[in-house]
């Protein structure tokens, strides 16, 4: 989500103004790694793959070629990867599947004013991390599917700037057990986040988001919320939602699949030093997450470490 800075130091989000989120980081704190490909100006999703081993997908955010590219975990390029049949008006996040599929998410609604917000369900390629040549190639989309808030009547909404996401992730439970898409909202009225279901069906119409389940991120010290990533661990039994100001880490449901019903732990930032945080995987037991000066950031114990940077890491 691309934002704009004025001299006074305030953000302007939306028509919303948050005064001193950042402050200047640290030129001695940057995180694990940076990204390396001159053209990912602003990298904006993040998923591990689910069917390389080593490899993670990454996108630039809106304004951008429709590409995916392939990094390692240290942000160095595998391979770039136009998709053809897809337009790039916001591109947000990144999920991908058990079955080899990636999902893009052209969910970006920072003004509450779209009526397109749609996903791509592209195939991903066999891809080894070993591989020395930069990767130069193009991927179709299977299909795509158009969907939209049944809870939106206005376009924008002036009195509740929810309806935009920046996170989504493929999650398996009992009430799914094929597996489905999540998404989850990023809002500027207020300090929730809802979940939402999409029940994929290919067609020219939008469909509408099924509402699963809502938190309010201020419970859990979460400020203003605004949720910028999520991503489901490759065994599914934990969801990491990342914000601006921190992670959130859920226990997925014993029954249904309302994954923001069991809250587990909290890992807060000092946001001088991870800055403006905008996508997140799993690697393993590991979290990593970026941002979007495009720096690289690692959690080795998620459950245990409650702050970024930890004290060994701080500066």
């Amino acid at each position: 989500m691309k934002r704009r800075t004025i001299a006074s130091g305030c953000l302007i989000l939306a028509g919303v103004v948050y005064f001193g989120i950042f402050g200047r980081a640290s030129k001695s704190f940057r995180g694990f790694s940076h990204y390396t490909i001159d053209e990912l100006d602003e990298p904006s999703g993040l998923a591990s793959s689910g069917q390389n081993k080593g490899v993670f997908w990454t996108h630039n955010d809106s304004g951008a070629e429709p590409i995916l590219y392939a990094t390692r975990v240290d942000g160095s390029l595998i391979g770039r990867f136009r998709i053809e049949g897809a337009k790039a008006v916001d591109w947000e996040a990144i999920a991908t599947d058990r079955r080899g599929n990636l999902y893009i998410a052209d969910v970006g609604n920072n003004g509450n004013w779209r009526k397109d917000l749609t996903i791509y369900r592209v195939l991903e390629p066999t891809i080894d991390h070993r591989n020395k040549k930069v990767l130069e190639g193009s991927l179709m989309v299977e299909s795509s599917i158009q969907f939209h808030y049944p809870e939106q009547k206005r376009f924008p909404d002036l009195q509740a700037f929810n309806f935009d996401s920046e996170a989504v992730f493929w999650g398996e439970s009992s009430a799914r057990p094929d597996g489905a898409l999540y998404l989850l909202t990023k809002h500027r009225s207020d300090a929730f986040t809802c979940l939402y279901r999409l029940d994929m069906t290919p067609g020219p119409k939008s469909i509408p988001l099924n509402l699963i389940g809502r938190y309010d991120l201020a419970l859990g010290g979460g400020e203003k919320g605004l949720v910028t990533g999520a991503a489901m661990r490759a065994d599914g039994t934990l969801l990491a939602i990342l914000t601006y100001f921190g992670i959130f880490i859920f226990q997925k449901p014993i029954e249904g699949d309302n994954y923001l019903s069991g809250f587990k732990h909290k890992i807060d930032f000092d946001t001088d030093l991870t800055q403006q945080t905008e996508a997140i995987a799993w690697s393993g037991p590991t979290l990593i997450f970026s941002n979007e000066q495009g720096d690289l950031f690692r959690v080795e114990n998620p459950l245990v470490q409650r702050r970024v940077p930890s004290s060994k890491e701080a500066p």
